[in-house]
């Protein structure tokens, strides 16, 4: 009687919006004799009509005492309630619960596809034969005896379908107890593993379209590191394994810099396997709004240029090359550089040229950030013929007006045609 209202769950809304929550009531289920047993059973919830179906088990647990310990508890869909159970015969058995916690596991979305097309293609018996190598996620709620959340955490299995590797080349087989954020429609667990390093999982729970089941599509699984250097302290998280998306293994995933004790918040970044351009401006704000204010004219910019060095992995003599894990950062160098920002006639179009150097390092044109590998200079011209990163060719002329203003003209040149 004393613990009746304890660990009430979410049914309904009142008409304020606020959440109304209900405990279990009644409990019916018929024990099978044995210590152990998994048994179906209905659940009353109050505030809910009918009676739910659960499933009550009793299991044992691993411990230390020389006297057996069970566990005992009732899944009614993805919640678990822990219960303990007074039998007094004839009189009425009673229960109380003592703990909550919400589960949700999620299969490989990877797995159940190739799954579905080995079924159509080849029949259930192949499909069946067929195991999951890729891994399961299970995201984990816990829950005080008020029925609030106080915990959230995944615990995941991992197979070589995966291939989550740590910086050792020992490869990732489970995950426990990490901590998850969910951030525009994305989860992002952390983890920190055996080699010392933490991860970070990034990862949807969309419904498969074949089994209408939930799934996890894994984006990225980066390594994440902090690297400091001449004043700057640079975080960087570098992906190790990729399952869904446009990601490859090895490129940088997200990057955050320091430049002292300040953190420097960019307005753009742009990431390579080894390289990243950090960008900062200053905006004339559209009007005194403060939500406009990074809408305005450029004012000021500045690029920091970040370089990473692997640390090359120790080779035994003797040994072949393994197929190694994405090796760690040794170090970075961090180069920072103003820059003189010309706009183009329409005002929204710009370019961003080094100061002191006749070199663009990159660009705003039709509503698209470029950034420039290539530059070269013609000084009678004041032309500049660029190679993006993604390999196509601009000519850029900045124009010098009587009243010493500038002006950019960005113009794209044609793909030579095939001979």
């Amino acid at each position: 009687e004393a613990t009746k209202d304890k660990y009430p769950v979410y049914v309904d809304d009142d008409e304020e919006g606020n959440q109304i929550k209900k405990p279990l009531k009644q409990l019916i289920f018929q024990p099978t004799g044995a210590a152990e047993f998994s048994v179906a059973g209905t659940v009353a919830i109050d505030g809910v009509e009918g009676q739910l179906n659960c499933t009550v088990v009793r299991q044992k647990v691993e411990s230390d005492s020389d006297v057996d310990e069970y566990e005992f508890y009732v899944m009614v869909g993805a919640y678990r309630f822990d219960i303990d159970v007074t039998y007094n015969g004839e009189t009425g058995n009673t229960y109380a619960v003592t703990g909550m916690r919400f589960t949700r596991s999620l299969i490989s979305n990877t797995y159940l596809s190739l799954y579905y097309f080995l079924y159509m293609l080849l029949g259930s018996g192949y499909a069946s034969s067929y195991p999951n190598t890729f891994g399961v996620i299970n995201l984990v709620q816990e829950y005080n005896d008020a029925g609030e959340q106080t915990d959230q955490y995944i615990n995941a299995s991992f197979g070589s379908g995966a291939n989550i590797l740590l910086a050792d080349g020992t490869m990732v087989t489970a995950v426990d107890r990490a901590s998850y954020e969910y951030e525009n429609d994305m989860y992002i667990a952390t983890a920190r593993l055996a080699d010392g390093y933490d991860y970070k999982f990034y990862f949807t729970a969309p419904v498969n379209p074949y089994f209408g089941v939930y799934c996890y599509n894994l984006y990225a699984c980066a390594r994440v590191q902090t690297l400091t250097v001449d004043g700057y302290e640079v975080e960087v998280e570098r992906t190790v394994a990729v399952e869904s998306g446009s990601a490859s293994v090895g490129q940088i995933w997200n990057i955050s810099l320091k430049e002292g004790e300040n953190a420097v918040e960019a307005d753009a970044i742009y990431l390579t396997q080894d390289k990243a351009y950090y960008i900062v401006r200053t905006r004339e704000p559209l009007d005194t709004d403060a939500e406009n204010e990074n809408t305005g004219k450029i004012t000021s910019t500045v690029y920091y240029e970040l370089v990473f060095t692997e640390k090359q992995p120790e080779q035994i003599e003797g040994e072949e090359e393994s197929n190694a894990s994405v090796p760690t950062y040794e170090s970075v160098a961090v180069s920072k550089r103003n820059i003189k920002t010309v706009y183009c006639a329409d005002g929204a179009s710009y370019v961003d040229l080094y100061e002191g150097a006749d070199q663009v390092a990159g660009f705003m044109f039709e509503s698209t950030q470029y950034f420039v590998k290539e530059c070269a200079y013609d000084e009678a011209g004041k032309t500049y013929s660029v190679t993006t990163m993604g390999d196509a060719k601009y000519t850029i002329t900045i124009r010098t007006a009587e009243d010493g203003s500038e002006e950019a003209t960005i113009v794209l040149v044609p793909e030579e045609e095939e001979e």
